[in-house]
Parts: C-alpha cells; structure tokens; sequence
C-alpha cells in the first residue's frame, strides 16, 4: 500500500502522498471518472493482496497482486519481484521469467534484478544464459560467493569440470574460501577422479565449519575409499571430543574399533549409541515422514508418524505434523484433536496454537478462532505470525480497535518493524481514517522506502 500512497510514481496517477490527501478531502465533491476508478481498484486489489502474502496465504496474494499488475501500465519493481517470486512458489517459471523480464527492462544495472532472472532461467534450464549473467554479476562484483557457488554448479553441470575447478580455486586465492567453496571444490576434484584433493578440500571445509553432518560424512567416506582407516579413525575420535552426541562418527569408529580388534573399545562405542538410539529412530523416522509428505504419499506419512508417537508420545513435531496431514485430507476433527494434545512447554505450542485457530476460522467457527488465537498471543506476544492472525481473525469478528490495540503494542516493541505498521495502516484504512492511515504509511516509507 506504501507503494501506491507514495512510492512508486506511475503506478497510480497522482498516488503521491500530498495528492492523495487532496483527492480524499475532495471526494465528497468530486465525482469519480474512470480514471479514478481504475485506481482505487489497483488500490484494492495491492492492498488485499499485500494482507493476504503477510498472512501467507499466498495464492490470494497472487490472484490479487497478478490483477493490480494487469491495471498498471508501467512497471513497479517491487510489485513485479513480488510477483516473480509468487509465481516461483508456483511452479508457473514461464511466468515467473516474464515477470524478472520486466524487472530487468525497468533496470538492467540493478545486480538484484539479474541475480533473480539468472536464477529463474536457470530453474528454467536456461543455463548458458543464467551463466551469462552470473558471470557479469561476478566482473561487477567479485566477492559475491553466493554467486559464484551458483556459477560454479552451473559449469559441473555442464560437465564443465575444469571451468568449475578454475572459478573456485581462484576464489581461494583470494581469500573467499568459505565452507560451501571449499565443500564443492572437493565434490568437483571427486569428480575428476583426484579423491587425495577431495579430502583435503572437505577438511579444510571441516576447518571452517565443524559441525556440518554432510562435511564430516564425507570426509569419512573418502577416507575409507582410500583405504586411509587409521587417519578414519583418529578423525572420528576428533569429531567425538567435539561432539559427543554424534553417532556417526561413533557408528564408523565403532566398526573401525572391531575390524582392528579393539574389541573392548568397540563395545564402548556401541553402549555409548545406545542411549543415542531411541532418539535417532525417531528423528530417522520423522525425515522419512517429511519425504513421503513432500511426495504427497501420506498413508506411509502417517504411519511413521504414528510410530513415533508410539514410542514417544509427547514428540510434539510428529503430532503437528500429523495434524496437518489429517487437516489436509478433510479430517478436521482428528487434526483439532492431535493440535489440542500438544502442551504449553512444548516447542511446537504456539505453532499448533495458531494452526488451530486457522482450521477454526476454516470451519466458520469465529468465536472459537478468536479465543485460540487470543492464548497464542498470550504465550507469544512479540511473535510476527501470532501478531498478525491474530488481527486477521479479529477484523474478520469486527473488532478492528481490538487488532490495533495488539499492533500499537507491537509498534512499542517495535517501532521500526514495517510489516507491523504497514498493517497498523490497513486496518485504518478499513475503519475508514484515511488521514491516520496515510500517516501511518508515511513512517512505513521512512523506515523502508522500497517497501513491498
């Protein structure tokens, strides 16, 4: 809404803040001409929008912001990012790509508008032509690691061993080595068959970072490959005095221990994992149980689900995510009763707190929305997501002074929190204050200029 009040010049005629009071002081006098029409609807159709992509609900917020881009005639940066970035969350590339298209047209030295396109065609498999502006980014801009990860991924890709091996080594040089360049460094010697390079580049990555599962694993792994079993070994002891808890290192000096017939440490190791078993079968599980979700396979979901709670009956993560399953699939009662069990001490409280007044306010039950989310916001008054359900719900009873009471303590919490004033603003806007709200968006614009 900063946007079309103020901020960005062309999206509605005359939406600079001073004109905009004086349409509204005139309005009473004035009759609307299609001119103003058409911008009260943009008006509409960004605010509502904006509100729903706060509340993540974030195909509203396409529909709605996809329409105010229709009725605008030229490009608004912020609106065509937030566009891509919905479309991408879609699926719709095609789209996506038009929508980075018009942003780089709008500003083609804009690094943050290339570095979205070149991702988008990259998700498009456009590689050559994301490389391209990868590359340009980098002669802009050579410390950018995030992008010269991305580049080099691009080139082994490709089969571009050399070409990856080159870009990365040379970021070394320059003192850029950071975990994730030195960690695909050695993926990309593992590629070219050079394993002796691999591991020393995994261990200067373990240098950097030394608790990192997917590093320590693959030191491992290496390790073995070369037959290098002592160094194996002595690396697994490192990695138990840094991290007693880790079981792979010690399920792997385990069976090092046996195969060098240390029978006696061995065992040591194997009591050691017994306290860490129970614990990892369930986290083994609950993984397991997130793949079958993300596959849409949730009878095996809820099975494995199930089995933990078996096991472990206040593992409030497989219980949330249970519900959410049962929630998915139209059993709305299951799902309120698995939310229901999940206590106040847990970490997953406040979660299960506001997915419950989401599935009451779904079950056109508003009354009972309120009260769920009114104790989610006793347990959590400075959470964002509580924060702003909790007005969503509150506005759709009609108790618009209710939901700013909540943001005006919020807003002395955090006075430079935008999202929060942003919707302090809205909600005047509904009650009908356009000078308060303009004001409001005013602080919004100060705190954040671009604001989306």
């Amino acid at each position: 809404m900063g946007l079309l009040l103020s901020g960005c010049s062309g999206f509605v005629r005359g939406f600079g803040s001073d004109g905009m009071v004086v349409e509204v002081e005139n309005a009473s006098t004035a009759s609307m001409d299609e001119g103003t029409e058409r911008e009260s609807e943009i008006l509409y159709q960004y605010v509502t929008g904006e509100l729903a992509y706060l509340n993540e609900d974030f195909k509203t917020a396409l529909s709605r912001l996809s329409k105010a881009s229709d009725l605008t005639e030229e490009v608004v940066p912020p609106l065509h990012e937030k566009l891509a970035e919905l479309y991408v969350r879609s699926g719709a590339l095609d789209k996506a790509l038009i929508e980075s298209e018009r942003l780089l047209n709008s500003d083609t030295d804009n690094i943050g508008y290339r570095l979205l396109h070149a991702s988008i065609l990259e998700a498009n498999g456009r590689f050559d032509e994301a490389a391209t502006y990868y590359t340009s980014i980098l002669k802009e801009d050579p410390e950018r690691s995030d992008v010269i990860i991305l580049l080099a991924n691009i080139f082994t890709r490709e089969g571009k061993l050399q070409e990856a091996t080159n870009l990365l080594k040379d970021s070394e040089r320059r003192g850029l080595a950071d975990v994730l360049i030195l960690f695909n460094l050695g993926r990309v010697s593992e590629l070219q068959q050079d394993k002796d390079a691999a591991l020393s580049y995994y261990m200067k990555a373990f240098e950097h970072e030394n608790r990192s599962p997917l590093v320590i694993g693959d030191i491992l792994r290496v390790q073995i490959e070369l037959g290098k079993y002592k160094e194996a070994e002595k690396f697994c002891k490192h990695v138990i005095d840094l991290q007693p808890e880790n079981a792979l290192a010690r399920k792997v000096l385990s069976h090092l221990l046996l195969g060098d017939k240390k029978i006696d440490e061995a065992l040591q190791q194997f009591e050691a994992l017994e306290s860490l078993d129970q614990e990892m079968a369930e986290e083994t599980r609950l993984k397991i149980a997130l793949i079958y979700m993300d596959k849409q396979n949730y009878k095996d979901a809820i099975r494995q689900l199930l089995l933990i709670l078996s096991a472990k009956p206040d593992h409030d993560e497989a219980r949330f995510y249970l519900a959410s399953i049962y929630a998915g699939s139209y059993r709305v009662k299951e799902a309120l009763s698995e939310l229901e069990k999940i206590q106040a001490d847990q970490k997953m409280y406040v979660k299960s707190l506001v997915f419950s007044a989401f599935l009451w306010r779904q079950e056109e039950d508003p009354g009972k929305a309120e009260e769920i989310i009114l104790r989610a916001y006793k347990a959590a008054p400075d959470n964002a997501r509580v924060i702003y359900y909790a007005t969503v719900i509150l506005k759709d009873n009609n108790k618009l002074e209710h939901a700013q009471s909540i943001l005006e303590e919020a807003l002395a919490l955090y006075p430079e929190n935008e999202k929060f004033r942003f919707h302090y603003s809205v909600l005047f806007f509904e009650r009908g204050k356009i000078t308060e709200s303009l004001e409001q968006m005013e602080m919004v614009l100060t705190i954040k200029p671009d604001h989306a």
